[in-house]
């Protein structure tokens, strides 16, 4: 097989001449970006959800009492 010849390559990310889709800075960067983003919002999720079950407890139990 030939090695494909960079000087006429084109990422298909960003498309800047002389570099691949693997090798593409841009991407990279935006991908970790992505990836804090994700890891943020999960963290709020999880938060949230933590505090919906433990109001949802108490609920019950004050719901259970007041019978």
């Amino acid at each position: 097989k030939p090695t494909p010849n960079k000087n006429k390559a084109r990422c298909f990310y960003c498309e800047n001449p002389c570099h691949y889709i693997a090798d593409c800075y841009k991407k990279k960067s935006d991908d970790q970006k992505n990836r804090e983003n994700r890891n943020y919002y999960q963290d709020q999720n999880s938060q949230s959800s933590h505090y919906r079950e433990r109001d949802n407890r108490s609920y019950r139990n004050d719901r259970s009492r007041s019978r």
